[in-house]
C-alpha cells in the first residue's frame, strides 16, 4: 500500500466509525416511535438502504461515497501539487442560524456569501455548508442550527498567505459577525502529510456526530465552543432536515477547485444511477408527508416542517 492509499484508507476507517456513531445516535432517537408500515419504509430509504435518482444527504450509502470521493480527490491534488501551500478555513457567523423548531436553511444564499468572501481574498478551492445542532442557550426558544463553511483552498496568484492577517481580514467583515463573541472565520495552514490532506477531506463531508456547546472560558485561541453529545431527537431533526437536501446542495467550488467538486459529483451521479437493488428516493412530496405524519403521531408537533432553500441546477439526481 503505497502512502496515498494508506492515508485515504485511515481516514475512511475514522469516517466509518463517525458514520456508525451517527446512525447509532438515529436508532436511540426513533427506537419508540409509533410508525406505519410504509413510513418504515420510507425512513428506512432515505437512511440505509441503496436508492437512485436523487443523492439524499441523509443516505448512508450517499454520504459515504460523497465522503470516500472528496478524500481520494484531495489528496490526489496533494498528490499533483506537493508545493502549493494549502489553507484551512472555518467561517461561523450569524448568516444563516435557526432554530431546531422551525429551521430555515438558504443554502443558495449561504454558498454565496461564503463563497463571495473567499473569492474577494483572492483564493481558490473547495467548500462544503455544514449544519450543527447546539445545546439550548439560556432565554432562546429551542436549540440553534447554525450553518456554516469548511474551505479548503490557496491563493490564485501563488502567494503565500499570513494567516492570521488573512482571518483578521475575514472577521473583520461585517455579513460576518457572530453575535456570541466568537471568531468569525479561523485559518489554518493544512500540514504537508496526505495524511492530513485526507483527513480534511474526511472532515468536509462528516456526519454531525457531536452538538456544540458554549464554553464558560473566553480564550480566544482555544475557542468558545466544545463537542457535547446530541440531546434526545436532535440526530433525528438533522435526518428530516437532510432528506430534503441532496450532495450539491452543500457544495461550492472557486477556480481551481472545481475540479474536486467535479470529481465528487461524479462519483455521487455514480452511486444514485439506476441499478439493481436500489429503490427510488422519494420526491420531495413525499419526504414532506411522511415527516409530518411521523411528528404528529410522535409527539412533535410543536416542530415545524423544515423550510430549505436550493437550486435544481446543483443538484446531482
Amino acid at each position: 500500500m503505497d502512502d496515498y492509499e494508506a492515508a485515504c484508507a485511515a481516514a475512511r476507517a475514522v469516517a466509518a466509525r463517525n458514520r456508525k456513531a451517527f446512525a447509532d445516535a438515529y436508532r436511540r432517537d426513533t427506537r419508540n416511535w409509533k410508525l406505519e408500515r410504509d413510513d418504515e419504509i420510507f425512513l428506512e430509504r432515505i437512511t440505509t438502504r441503496p436508492i437512485c435518482g436523487r443523492a439524499l444527504l441523509s443516505n448512508m450509502h450517499v454520504q459515504r461515497r460523497a465522503q470516500e470521493a472528496l478524500i481520494g480527490a484531495i489528496v490526489e491534488a496533494r498528490r499533483l501539487d506537493p508545493h502549493r501551500k494549502w489553507l484551512w478555513i472555518t467561517i461561523t457567523s450569524d448568516h444563516g442560524l435557526t432554530l431546531e423548531r422551525e429551521p430555515f436553511i438558504d443554502y443558495v444564499s449561504l454558498r454565496g456569501t461564503f463563497e463571495h468572501h473567499l473569492r474577494r481574498c483572492g483564493l481558490h478551492g473547495f467548500g462544503v455548508v455544514e449544519v450543527d445542532t447546539w445545546k439550548n442557550l439560556t432565554g432562546e426558544d429551542g436549540r440553534r442550527m447554525v450553518p456554516h463553511a469548511h474551505f479548503l483552498g490557496y491563493r490564485a496568484d501563488g502567494a503565500r498567505v499570513g494567516v492570521r492577517a488573512l482571518e483578521r481580514e475575514l472577521c473583520s467583515r461585517r455579513a460576518l459577525t457572530n453575535s456570541l463573541g466568537a471568531r468569525g472565520a479561523v485559518v489554518q495552514n493544512v500540514k504537508p502529510g496526505l495524511e492530513n490532506f485526507a483527513r480534511v477531506g474526511r472532515y468536509q463531508f462528516k456526519c454531525p456526530t457531536y452538538a456544540k456547546m458554549l464554553r464558560p472560558e473566553t480564550d480566544e485561541r482555544r475557542g468558545r465552543l466544545k463537542p457535547v453529545g446530541h440531546a434526545r431527537g436532535a440526530v433525528a431533526r438533522l435526518i428530516e432536515i437532510f432528506s430534503r437536501i441532496e450532495v450539491g446542495d452543500t457544495m461550492f467550488s472557486i477556480g481551481g477547485g472545481r475540479a474536486i467538486a467535479e470529481r465528487v459529483r461524479r462519483e455521487v451521479a455514480d452511486e444514485v444511477r439506476e441499478r439493481r437493488g436500489a429503490t427510488e428516493a422519494p420526491s420531495r412530496d413525499a419526504v414532506a408527508r411522511h415527516w409530518l405524519r411521523i411528528r404528529l403521531t410522535n409527539g412533535q408537533s410543536n416542530m415545524r416542517a423544515p423550510i430549505i432553500i436550493t437550486r435544481k441546477e446543483d443538484r446531482m439526481g
